[in-house]
């Protein structure tokens, strides 16, 4: 179990080092101004088009604010008990991953676990938190239209907006950026 306990700790710290060094980049972008971001995002033609589209609206509704939908939960969901669904999933969820459970049988006693279970989900909580800003960045700069028409599930956000943010595609650091995020992701995803 030590060297499960370590890879996972090599991989926690590069997936924290990648996700700070992307949200960290994003929110630069705008300042560090958390209001000035979520406002771009609001305000953005491109994903105001693509809520459009997802809400199969042909033409835009007066008084609908298509850029406050986007940030708001559940675009996708129709029935209020998916919404219930995912939030339970959300907060109940991080708690049984196998990163977590398996800290259970990595210590030598229970006040050991209990400290290695809080840690375990605070990383997970601030991970998720930044995903948050990775996912809102790629909508803003990179675009849904742009990681749509590359994967039609949008799985490639996270390498889109690592290039970007490295100064977009042929650049040195925007491949070096995203040839790093494609590393951690395959090493994230070996164990």
């Amino acid at each position: 179990m030590k060297a499960t306990t370590w890879v996972q700790i090599i991989k926690a710290a590069l997936l924290m080092f990648t996700g700070t060094i992307l949200s960290g980049a994003i929110l630069w972008k705008s300042g560090f101004n958390l209001l000035t971001f979520f406002d771009s995002v609001a305000a953005s033609q491109a994903i105001q088009d693509h809520v459009r589209g997802v809400m199969k609206h042909a033409t835009a509704e007066p008084g609908f604010d298509y850029g406050q939908r986007f940030l708001e939960l559940g675009l996708f969901f129709k029935n209020p008990l998916d919404q219930i669904s995912l939030g339970l999933a959300w907060i109940l969820g991080a708690a049984g991953l196998p990163h977590v459970m398996m800290r259970f049988f990595t210590v030598p006693n229970a006040k050991e676990a209990r400290k290695s279970v809080v840690v375990s989900m605070f990383l997970i909580g601030a991970f998720l938190i930044m995903v948050s800003f990775l996912g809102f960045g790629a909508a803003l700069y990179v675009t849904p239209q742009q990681i749509t028409a590359l994967d039609k599930g949008g799985n490639m956000a996270g390498l889109m907006i690592a290039q970007y943010v490295g100064g977009g595609a042929g650049t040195v650091v925007g491949d070096l950026l995203l040839a790093f995020v494609c590393a951690v992701a395959f090493a994230t995803i070996l164990q």
